[in-house]
């Protein structure tokens, strides 16, 4: 499990250092309200996006859900983004695929915790709707196949370096 992050991590780094080249100068970083339909509770998104050509975006995201009858999750996304399209100038509209790390905690009365992490594939839709030359508003709705499958959807807000 850890050679496959330290992989993929490598594989992200690698795509910057090639996007840097690009000289396209369009980061991202985003804050999202969420609803996860697995544990069927609400939560927040912090990402930062990295836009590497007029189609190709990466993305690393945290999510975090808040706690619910003494379980929570946290999850690490490393998502490759398509922009198929640009309905009008302030629009884009993308899908997403890639894999989340899910973290999961379950606590009782005392100390005792149960965790477990669980690998898991990202298929999504989004979009982005430019504000102002700064700020986005960025919907997204992603889909998490894993041994227990659940939606994420979410609306953010992301501010453009």
């Amino acid at each position: 499990m850890k050679k496959n992050l330290l992989l993929l991590v490598a594989l992200l780094l690698t795509t910057s250092v090639f996007a840097q080249k690009v000289e396209l100068n369009q980061f991202r970083v985003g804050f999202a309200s969420v609803y996860d339909t697995g544990m069927n509770n609400p939560g927040y998104a912090l990402n930062g996006i990295y836009a590497v050509d007029e189609h190709w975006e990466t993305e690393i995201a945290f999510t975090h859900i808040f706690k619910k009858k003494k379980r929570g999750n946290n999850v690490l996304d490393f998502n490759a983004r398509y922009v198929f399209m640009h309905p009008a100038d302030e629009w884009s509209v993308y899908a997403l695929g890639g894999m989340g790390f899910n973290f999961l905690r379950v606590t009782d009365d005392g100390d005792d915790f149960y965790t477990d992490t669980r690998l898991g594939l990202n298929l999504g839709l989004g979009a982005n709707y430019t504000i102002d030359d700064k700020l986005s508003l960025a919907p997204q709705l992603c889909y998490t196949i894993s041994e227990n499958s659940y939606y994420r959807i979410g609306v953010g807000i992301q501010y453009h370096f």
